[in-house]
């Protein structure tokens, strides 16, 4: 198996107690794949950086979000050089 690198795109917090709360979900996310053998995790606020779309071998997002023609280049490129996305 080669080093898979996962990155975990979250958003700031807004809802109440409990609910969808991005910044716990990444940081519990990352401490548990973070024990997987050859994995990489990384974690993004609201978007990846340019770096984390050229090294991700996976994106996965649990945040509200905004899309914009910027982001969905982004994502047609990462998509196109075979990077795959989670949406949760």
């Amino acid at each position: 198996t080669r080093l898979i690198t996962v990155v975990l795109v979250s958003g700031r917090k807004d809802h109440g107690p409990g609910e969808h709360d991005y910044p716990a979900w990444a940081k519990a996310w990352k401490e548990l794949l973070g024990v997987a053998e050859k994995t990489i995790v990384q974690t993004a606020d609201e978007w990846p950086s340019a770096a984390q779309f050229k090294s991700a071998d996976v994106l996965v997002f649990y945040q509200k979000g905004s899309w914009t023609a910027e982001r969905a280049r982004d994502m047609d490129a990462f998509l196109a050089r075979g990077g795959g996305a989670v949406y949760v």
